[in-house]
């Protein structure tokens, strides 16, 4: 990230940025019916977030991890199938 400056050039240091998208695959089943039907995708993409957030205490203090949930869920009783975080 760079800020408009009154000197032409770029002169501030810049973190590398390297993105991806990370995809969670599930199986959707109605959560009060039949839950055992269904591979919960939110579930394991939590667990992802969590261990990724586990690494912090470990990496160098001028790295940066940031992710988002972009989507977590369509219903409360829908077991989520689908989980797309962009990284």
């Amino acid at each position: 990230m760079s800020h408009p400056s009154i000197y032409d050039g770029c002169f501030l240091p810049n973190l590398a940025v390297h993105g991806f998208d990370a995809e969670y695959l599930g199986k959707a089943a109605h959560a009060a019916i039949a839950p055992w039907d269904g591979i919960n995708a939110l579930d394991a993409q939590i667990l992802a977030f969590n261990n990724i957030n586990a690494l912090r205490q470990s990496i160098l203090p001028t790295t940066r991890i940031h992710g988002i949930i972009v989507n977590g869920g369509k219903a409360v009783n829908i077991i989520p199938f689908n989980q797309l975080v962009p990284i």
